[in-house]
């Protein structure tokens, strides 16, 4: 919101840091579009660590960025935005991955979101990182079947089970930044 007040676009936010890589702009934003700068947003990185499950590391290669909060705007929210299933309808996401079940129920029962049977609501997509689309946001928002197809429609904070098919469900905690 900082940045956006400044009447800088949101193609141009930038969330470069210095804690996880593949957030550069091609070309490189000024410090006053990003948002861990004190000129842009003024936010301060927060280590996630301690609220992840280490025993999912293995599960942490690639795209699912173990232990790092991930931006992303390539997924569409049930019941969130517009729906329209272009990329003018992407939202922008903060996402953190394999979050540990109690810190998941307390997000969801602090959002007023059921969590059936003890568990958070399942994303509905087998395989990691379900049907989240990881691909981290460098101002484009992506036109594809990425979303977060899950048992909480309408909620644009939520923390859900991702089913994985025998190899261990694991949670996602995600919040639209912007809904779109």
């Amino acid at each position: 919101d900082r940045i956006r007040r400044k009447n800088i676009s949101e193609n141009d936010i930038s969330f470069a840091n210095d804690f996880a890589a593949g957030y550069d702009h091609t070309p490189n934003q000024p410090d006053t579009n990003k948002v861990f700068n004190a000129s842009g947003g003024g936010i301060n990185w927060i280590d996630p660590t301690p609220w992840v499950d280490q025993g999912m590391s293995a599960f942490g290669a690639g795209s699912t960025r173990h232990n790092e909060w991930m931006f992303s705007g390539n997924n569409t929210i049930p019941d969130v935005g517009s729906n329209g299933g272009t990329s003018a309808s992407k939202e922008l996401l903060l996402a953190l991955h394999f979050v540990k079940k109690d810190i998941c129920l307390k997000i969801n029962d602090r959002l007023g979101i059921d969590n059936p049977g003890g568990s958070p609501p399942p994303e509905r997509v087998t395989g990691p990182p379900g049907g989240l689309g990881t691909q981290l946001y460098v101002g484009t928002f992506f036109n594809g079947a990425s979303g977060v197809d899950n048992g909480a429609p309408g909620a644009a904070t939520a923390c859900l089970t991702v089913e994985t098919g025998g190899s261990g469900d694991y949670y996602i905690f995600y919040h639209a930044l912007m809904e779109r």
